[in-house]
């Protein structure tokens, strides 16, 4: 057993939110699961369900209804988001339920939003875990840029890693848009527009560096502001070991087309035994704490606690939030595994699109 200070956290009261291409992928069930295994690790956790008309956390809990939602403090009808904290079957784990009702709910404007980020960030727990749903709504990558740190989850398929291209281009064009509000830059617009520039605007990496052309200094605090923001890529339903390689292919790729830097933070491997828990409203690694995909998801857990023990995987990892520090170039050397495996899907014709 590990000592009790190997279990402290390198950051507390961290804002964790889970988003992703289309549904399907897993969100609701990484977001329900992993706050299981911060509390298996002694931390205490808040999920909160911000599908705005579409939540369904609470079945994965095994909670089948609830007299208070996040509805009753859009709502104003409550004033704390203190007073629509539910109980779970799990110790130092809490719940606030998502709303389905009224519609307007699903479309909140930018003024609501705020307000409620900022009560998100009052409340008192180690992590708080932020279930987005599916999409590119604004509301998704609004909530999605005001985390601490950002899970982009994915399934081995190629469709599903095209939708997580799409999210995370769209939730950098977002964070893009927002700073050049805080940091204008004259006649960006129109510059953007001229065809000299269009013809060469093809990545995300073209766009700074065109914004940098225009104004070097100002381009320079958008980029470190870009660069502060964390995120990383969890694949699931993995059902062959070798699809755990994409994973890395895929965040070289990430981090070489687009400029950002996206860490890999692990795969969750399909169980047939999930369907089964969710139909049983039962909390899958509760239920089924033993699994392979159970053991997925604790070495996640793991993985943003800076916890590096029983596991070689996680072993040379650094602590999720730790200070980022400078790479150092190293030789060429004969391709990786991951890179390999990547220019095997792309001789199939599986294609990124960035």
């Amino acid at each position: 057993m590990p000592a009790e200070t190997e279990w402290k956290p390198f950051l507390k009261k961290c804002v964790i939110a889970i988003g992703g291409g289309k549904g399907g992928t897993g969100k609701s069930l990484l977001a329900t699961n992993l706050g299981i295994a911060l509390a298996e690790l002694r931390q205490n956790v808040i999920l909160i369900d911000l599908d705005l008309g579409g939540a369904n956390l609470h079945t994965f809990l095994g909670i089948r209804s609830a007299e208070t939602t996040l509805g009753d403090f859009l709502q104003k009808k409550v004033g704390h988001l203190e007073k629509i904290l539910l109980p779970t079957p799990v110790d130092r784990l809490k719940f606030i339920n998502g709303s389905n009702d009224p519609l307007e709910i699903a479309n909140l404007p930018y003024t609501r939003k705020v307000r409620l980020i900022k009560h998100i960030k009052q409340l008192q727990a180690d992590y708080i875990i932020l279930d987005l749903g599916g999409g590119t709504s604004l509301n998704v990558l609004d909530f999605f840029l005001n985390a601490d740190y950002g899970i982009v989850v994915a399934t081995p398929e190629p469709t599903s890693m095209e939708n997580a291209s799409l999210f995370i281009k769209c939730f950098m064009m977002r964070h893009l848009k927002i700073l050049l509000k805080q940091f204008p830059i004259s006649n960006l617009k129109n510059r953007i527009k001229d065809p000299r520039n269009r013809d060469t605007l093809r990545t995300f990496t073209d766009l700074l560096r065109l914004i940098r052309s225009f104004d070097q200094g100002t381009a320079g605090k958008i980029e470190k502001k870009l660069e502060d923001f964390q995120f990383g890529l969890i694949l699931n339903k993995l059902r062959e070991h070798g699809e755990a390689r994409i994973g890395g292919a895929y965040k070289s790729m990430i981090n070489r087309c687009m400029g950002i830097r996206m860490d890999h933070l692990g795969q969750i491997y399909y169980d047939e035994k999930i369907p089964v828990a969710v139909k049983n409203f039962e909390p899958f690694m509760v239920k089924y704490p033993h699994t392979k995909a159970s053991h997925s998801i604790r070495l996640t857990a793991k993985r943003i606690l800076g916890i590096d023990h029983l596991s070689s995987t996680l072993h040379q990892w650094p602590p999720l939030f730790a200070p980022k520090q400078t790479e150092r170039s190293e030789p060429a050397a004969p391709d990786s595994l991951a890179e390999k495996s990547l220019k095997e899907k792309r001789a199939k014709g599986l294609r990124f699109y960035l």
